[in-house]
């Protein structure tokens, strides 16, 4: 049984000087042996001890990044979402629990989708995942009880994950459902075997991840852009390992450490590179509809340096004709 007293003190706990993540998450768990009540004691020191920061866009410009890194929360007691999911994920780690940070939309009403995206977590418990929100657990004891642990169904009320599989359901709720009250009628026809995705998803190492996530949101919801920029980075990675791959061959060959490859299977590496540059620059021109008029974008900007890759890597085809025998 949880000793909620042993809790209470160690959350309240004063230290002599300011307790590093690991030590604070050993002193929450060390005498806890079941999981779910790890996690429990996680999600009550944090939900108690790190308030909302309300003014951070007003407060700090520029790079925010680093304000809303664990260290940095644990330390200033404030965060916004993201703050509060990166540390969850963090404690839970450290507790030897499986946690992911999921990013979507919320309504903070019940009826209407904030302007902002959110952030909250999926744990991992006996083999099933669950959902949580400590932003919202920070606010007060009914979203604190509502947002732990709760069921799926009742998460997705206001919760909407960009990647379906994080609705953690066979039955996912449509994009244009949430977000508008549109098409809520055909979500019924809607199956997805989120356990047998996730099955997948875990056997993947990150890079690969990336890819399959990135395809399943633009399945879920064609105009996400976030996936069209993940998906176009997936292939810009791509093509410059095989770029890189072929660098080196050109390089030993340069300084006669191995004797030129068959061309053929050098040719290929170079073709493989432009491949994926095209499907990357494929992604970054689906977002430039959605830039402003006359406003160049990173997008504009990524498709430039695609093109000169493909010039570059054009050269380098002719080198190997000539060089390559």
């Amino acid at each position: 049984m949880l000793n909620f007293a042993s809790i209470t003190a160690q959350k309240n706990a004063s230290f002599q000087q300011e307790p590093s993540i690991e030590d604070l998450t050993r002193l929450l768990t060390q005498n806890i042996a079941n999981d779910s009540l790890k996690v429990v004691a996680i999600y009550d020191w944090i939900t108690v001890n790190i308030q909302y920061d309300r003014y951070f866009r007003r407060r700090i410009e520029g790079d925010t990044t680093l304000t809303q890194e664990p260290d940095y929360v644990v330390k200033s007691k404030k965060a916004v979402c993201i703050g509060y999911a990166k540390l969850v994920t963090e404690m839970c780690h450290l507790a030897n629990i499986s946690a992911v940070i999921i990013e979507g939309f919320a309504k903070g009403d019940g009826q209407n989708v904030d302007t902002d995206e959110h952030a909250w977590n999926a744990v991992k418990i006996n083999k099933n995942w669950y959902l949580i929100d400590a932003t919202w657990g920070s606010s007060g004891s009914f979203y604190a009880k509502k947002y732990f642990l709760s069921p799926p169904s009742v998460f997705v009320e206001t919760h909407l994950p960009h990647d379906p599989i994080w609705q953690l359901s066979d039955q996912v709720i449509g994009f244009e459902c949430f977000m508008n009250g549109k098409n809520c009628g055909s979500d019924k026809k809607r199956i997805f075997q989120y356990q047998d995705s996730l099955a997948v998803w875990a056997t993947l190492d990150s890079f690969s991840q990336s890819y399959n996530e990135a395809t399943r949101i633009l399945n879920y919801n064609p105009k996400d852009i976030r996936a069209m920029r993940q998906l176009a980075e997936y292939y810009g990675k791509t093509a410059m390992a095989f770029f890189s791959r072929y660098a080196q061959i050109r390089q030993e060959v340069k300084d006669k450490i191995r004797q030129p490859d068959n061309q053929q299977s050098v040719l290929q590496l170079l073709e493989s590179a432009s491949e994926n540059l095209l499907k990357a620059k494929e992604q970054y021109q689906r977002i430039l509809p959605f830039a402003k008029k006359n406003r160049y974008t990173d997008a504009h900007m990524n498709i430039d340096l695609i093109e000169e890759n493909l010039a570059n890597i054009e050269h380098e085809k002719a080198f190997v004709l000539k060089y390559f025998r």
